[in-house]
């Protein structure tokens, strides 16, 4: 008869340590708190925490000092420790201290926003979480400042303070604040940005200080701080002229077309969105502005030119999305013959590959398998996979142009020494063994058998490729 387990007693569990009792526990904790300071920190803030609201107070008050001066952390593990630590701080002043003293809290929060530049400055390995609790600590602190009914100037004179010290983040730094700021406040954050800027040095037409070292750097970059934070500014007030006096304020190769294009169309500038996208001054052939084009072309009422677009675009990279988009904007019942000269177009378009891509997404598997019929030649350099995702697609439909895909491919396979392929090779042409032979090549048909006596002529030492096949057989 099996022997019942018997539990052990020295698992670690809240019941099995409460047997040691509290002076046994209590010198355990002391002893290992001297080698982790996190353990220590973490029952310097419990005691704190059990001694009242003002001994928490004091606790943190103290604390975020020294995490402002402390060492760097080390890797990712004191990272994460560090940022833990921060957020228990920030939801004991938020959760504990709060509702006995709200102006307590408030000014912990306010210290915590103020240090919060150099306390991340010393946490590198995760940024997203030193993000997140700025952003939130940013947060909690304007919601709680709002049962507090400050002046406005006090709040605008210590958001401009933090937009000086702030690095990029959190992306919104002013935005939390607007309630409270209202329209004077916000402009008494704007006019002190505002001079920030005005009295930094100009930069020198054709100058680069991006690229640069040193002083100038300092300046380039304290400069975009400055307007990302102005920007900010301009959006919450709907200042779309203030946003794009700001981009032109800079370098022409560092204005923001996309973005001051966005800001136009929402304020229903249609025209002047379209002449900002027209100006060649601005152009960047890596930045896509179709999308926005289209958009302006709309509103403007130009659909005419717009429809001319999304076609062009279609033609140029036989786009789905532009296509499916130029069909919706049809007038009823000309969609139809719209999508088969589509259809056609992709049949003859340049690139053999691409156009097979494109019919058995759309899909379109008749087109489809006239093209591997007619083009068969052609796939000479398309990726197998693609092959291989074509025969798949057109196997219950189009079994012999199925067959024809999947020869292409092993062949392209076979060719390449693809050797990563060679068992999913293997497998698709050993299903075609219950699929109907193609005519094809063009010099007339040729067996499943026949084809593959080719393959062992042509391919005998690709062992590989070989064993997995005999395997798949049916």
């Amino acid at each position: 008869m099996p022997r019942t387990p018997v539990r052990s007693r020295t698992n670690v569990t809240a019941a099995s340590l409460e047997r040691l009792g509290t002076p046994k526990l209590a010198a355990l904790l002391v002893e290992q708190a001297r080698r982790d300071r996190t353990l220590r920190e973490t029952l310097a803030r419990a005691l704190a925490e059990a001694a009242g609201p003002d001994d928490l107070r004091h606790y943190i008050e103290r604390r975020l000092p020294v995490l402002a001066k402390a060492r760097p952390a080390g890797d990712a593990a004191a990272a994460r420790a560090r940022v833990g630590e921060l957020d228990d701080l920030r939801r004991s002043a938020v959760e504990v201290i709060a509702p006995r003293d709200l102006p307590a809290a408030i000014s912990l929060l306010r210290l915590m926003v103020e240090l919060a530049p150099a306390i991340v400055g010393r946490i590198e390995a995760v940024g997203e979480a030193t993000e997140a609790w700025q952003t939130a600590v940013v947060s909690d602190l304007a919601g709680l400042w709002q049962r507090d009914a400050p002046r406005a100037d006090e709040v605008a004179d210590f958001v401009a303070a933090c937009c000086e010290s702030y690095g990029e983040k959190p992306t919104e730094l002013v935005t939390p604040f607007a309630p409270l700021l209202g329209e004077p406040g916000l402009l008494r954050v704007q006019a002190q940005l505002q001079s920030g800027l005005t009295d930094l040095p100009t930069q020198e037409a054709g100058g680069s200080w991006g690229a640069a070292g040193g002083r100038a750097y300092d300046t380039w970059r304290r400069a975009r701080l400055l307007r990302r934070r102005l920007g900010e500014i301009a959006d919450l007030r709907g200042d779309v002229d203030g946003f794009i006096a700001l981009q032109q304020g800079q370098p022409r190769s560092q204005v923001q077309v996309r973005a001051i294009v966005e800001r136009l169309l929402r304020a229903g500038r249609s025209d002047e969105a379209l002449t900002w996208l027209d100006d060649a001054r601005y152009h960047n052939r890596l930045i896509d502005t179709t999308d926005l084009r289209l958009a302006a072309l709309d509103a403007a009422g130009r659909g005419e030119a717009a429809q001319a677009l999304r076609w062009q675009r279609f033609e140029r990279q036989l786009d789905r999305a532009m296509l499916r988009d130029y069909l919706a904007h049809l007038p009823d019942f000309e969609d139809f013959e719209a999508e088969r000269r589509a259809m056609e177009y992709a049949l003859a378009a340049r690139s053999a590959s691409d156009a097979l891509a494109f019919l058995t997404a759309w899909p379109d598997l008749d087109m489809a398998a006239r093209l591997l019929r007619a083009r068969a030649h052609e796939f000479g350099a398309t990726p197998p996979e693609a092959l291989f995702q074509a025969a798949e697609a057109l196997r219950e439909r189009h079994p012999q142009e199925s067959v024809i895909a999947v020869r292409l491919a092993v062949l392209a396979v076979l060719q390449r020494g693809l050797s990563r392929l060679y068992e999913k090779a293997a497998q698709a042409l050993a299903d075609c063994a219950t699929l109907p032979d193609p005519s094809w090549p063009p010099s007339g048909p040729e067996s499943h058998d026949a084809f593959i006596d080719r393959l062992r002529d042509d391919y005998r030492r690709q062992w590989g490729f070989w064993r997995p096949f005999e395997a798949a057989k049916p």
